[in-house]
């Protein structure tokens, strides 16, 4: 086991790189920190002069982008050289990341703005049309609009990337909590704090509005193939829609709110997770198929593996466990003295990382081994994962967007100099992801936090900075 040590306050945001021999750290100390897997410092990149909450790399592994309360994101080698500086936002930027193909990013600020950047540091776009602060942002799965979700004036917003509101989506009664596109692009749902789903086509025609619910709607996720949708809700079940507003199956037996679910990679069956303690593998008639038990407080995430034949949990119990699907219990991972926020396997399956509130972050093999811990902050470490977090590219990645009271689309150009700067994360945070067909973007205040699950598996989370975690409705919180 290793120790990596160096940052001399908390790590906000670590991530592998993408052949998963090389984590890349981000602190409040301003640093990011390259390390190889025996914990070996190889590089310190310096040069912010504010907190560093989020760090990711070029898909092809050999650039860095991270943002940071000085109102700057960065673009970096490995060598540590910073190559771009990108200005523009000016308040903290909370989150970025690269598109799937390299070429853009995207970036989300507390100035309430969501930015679209070449890697050349030009700004491509910049998304005005309201002065509320924009929830979700998502692409369309052919990158060309973009679909934003306020929490404000309940309403959602398409764009162009020319930075024209295309049509405006009003209806929800509360805050719209999430929205995201059908997998063919033609359609989108919302999931709002009014205890429904919609269903939209491009021109802002509802074409369904999802009544079931008796309480907020945490999370909403088209299945793979894009014909039916899963919702959870603080009326502790999860319901499977058809796209003509018919409620398929309504999942009961969690105890307490449901806080996720996700479709298995082939789409025959959803996990979820409640703050009941417990999982839950259906198949889609509604059938528990298992019911997980182990855990001693509530579960906060699951994730199946990339084969889709096992599944991670993490938990308020201090520990993660790895299961079968038929509800064996593999492995417990022990190690974490607090809760674990969330447990992600790494892309061939083969490893695990988890973060927790004890500060630190602990890699482990699928043997229950923590090979391991990333120890030294004064803080909680606020994310672990082994995909891109936070602010994105878009799918050609050529552009980066970001959200806020407006939303920015950029074009990055060798002379700008990136300027990010978040006052803290823990107060009003963003983050945003970038997926192979959309964006999403997140506002959270101090006390809410989302979870979004996205076509590739990727899982974006932030979280509040008081001794608890929450997920999912903002008025419920507690684990």
């Amino acid at each position: 086991m290793q120790t990596f040590t160096g940052h001399t306050h908390e790590v906000l945001s670590a991530n592998f790189s993408p052949d998963g021999k090389q984590i890349i750290s981000a602190s409040a100390d301003n640093k990011l920190k390259l390390w190889d897997l025996t914990g070996n410092c190889l590089q310190t990149f310096t040069g912010h002069i504010g907190s560093v909450f989020c760090v990711n790399f070029r898909p092809d592994g050999k650039q860095i982008i991270s943002a940071s309360a000085d109102n700057k994101l960065k673009l970096w080698d490995l060598t540590g050289n910073c190559l771009q500086t990108f200005t523009g936002h000016i308040h903290g930027v909370s989150s970025t990341n690269f598109s799937p193909d390299g070429k853009q990013i995207a970036s989300v600020s507390l100035d309430n703005s969501l930015k679209l950047w070449d890697l050349a540091g030009n700004c491509l776009q910049t998304f005005t049309g309201r002065t509320y602060e924009v929830w979700s942002a998502n692409f369309s799965p052919d990158g060309k609009q973009i679909v934003s979700a306020s929490i404000d004036d309940n309403s959602l917003k398409l764009w162009d990337l020319t930075g024209n509101c295309l049509q405006t989506f009003t209806g929800h009664t509360h805050k719209v909590w999430s929205a995201n596109f059908s997998p063919d692009g033609k359609q989108i749902v919302s999931a709002s704090l009014d205890n429904s789903l919609k269903l939209w086509d491009l021109a802002g025609n509802c074409l369904q509005t999802f009544i079931g619910h008796i309480g907020s709607v945490l999370c909403v996720n088209f299945s793979p193939d894009g014909k039916q949708i899963v919702s959870t809700s603080v009326d502790n079940s999860l319901k499977l829609w058809d796209l003509a507003g018919n409620c398929l199956q309504t999942f009961t037996g969690h105890m307490h709110e449901v806080r996720s679910a996700n479709f298995s990679p082939d789409g025959k069956q959803i996990v979820s997770t409640s703050i009941d303690k417990s999982l839950k593998l259906w198949d889609l008639t509604g059938n528990c198929l298992q019911t997980f038990t182990g855990h001693t407080h509530g579960v906060s995430s699951a994730n199946f593996s990339p084969d889709g034949k096992q599944i991670v949990s993490a938990s308020g119990d201090n520990s993660l466990k790895l299961w079968d699907l038929a509800g064996n219990c593999l492995q417990t991972f022990t190690g974490h003295t607090n809760w674990v926020q969330s447990a992600n396997f790494s892309p061939d399956g083969k490893q695990i990382v988890s973060a927790s509130g004890d500060n630190s972050l602990k890699l482990w093999d699928l043997a229950g081994k923590c090979l391991q811990t990333f120890t030294g902050y004064t803080h909680r470490v606020l994310s672990a994962n082994f995909s891109p977090v936070s602010a994105n590219f878009s799918p050609d990645g050529k552009q980066i967007v970001s959200a806020s009271r407006e939303i920015y689309i950029w074009q990055l150009s060798p002379q700008s100099q990136p300027s990010w700067q978040l006052q803290h994360l823990w107060g009003n945070g963003y983050r945003l992801s970038f997926t192979d067909k959309a964006l999403t973007a997140i506002q959270a205040t101090d006390t809410a936090w989302q979870t979004l699950n996205f076509s590739n598996g990727t899982q974006t989370m932030s979280i509040d900075n008081h001794a608890g975690f929450e997920l999912g409705d903002p008025h419920n919180l507690e684990i």
